[in-house]
Order: structure tokens, then C-alpha cells, then sequence
């Protein structure tokens, strides 16, 4: 029923320039989107997966692939090995990846 609140998407950027996620955080804030920040893979992994099992998991994850600590493809390797089942997109700022 369109009375019903609709909540807005919620998006976790795992990006460790902080220029880059503050220009990702701007555009999907001004879209209407919720953002929550990680700054290395391993903090992308805490924080999706504690927002998963509290069933309140990211409508999708934007995950850098160079990162600190664990890669993009390490850390998007280990949510789907965990079970997890929401949308993960690979983003790079680097134009030869």
C-alpha cells in the first residue's frame, strides 16, 4: 500500500581512498540511498555480516577492488562462502583494471 513508509536502500562502500567515499557517499545520499563506509575489506566483511545476520543486510555492497587487508576479490569470496546473498558490484577508479 503506498501509505506504507517506505524505507530508503541502504549501501555499503568498501573503499579505501577517502576521497572516492566521500564523492560515492555524496551521490547516493543526494539519490535518496543510505551509506555506511568501510575503508578495507576486512571492515567491509565485519560490517556486512553483522548487518546480515541482524537481518538488516545492505540492499548491495560497492567493493573496491584494490583494498588493504583483503582485496575486493577476497572479501567478496568470503561473504559468498559465509552464505551471503545480496548484491555485491566491483568498482575500480583505476582505468587499467
Amino acid at each position: 500500500m503506498l501509505s506504507q513508509q517506505i524505507q530508503p536502500k541502504r549501501v555499503l562502500i568498501a573503499e579505501d581512498d577517502k576521497n572516492s567515499q566521500l564523492i560515492m557517499s555524496f551521490i547516493l545520499s543526494e539519490a535518496g540511498l543510505k551509506t555506511k563506509t568501510a575503508k578495507n575489506g576486512k571492515e567491509c566483511l565485519d560490517i556486512a555480516l553483522d548487518a546480515w545476520e541482524k537481518n538488516e543486510a545492505f540492499d548491495v555492497i560497492l567493493l573496491d577492488i584494490q583494498m588493504p587487508i583483503l582485496n575486493g576479490h577476497q572479501t567478496a569470496r568470503e561473504l559468498r562462502k559465509r552464505g551471503y546473498d545480496k548484491p555485491i558490484l566491483a568498482v575500480s577508479a583505476r582505468i587499467t583494471e
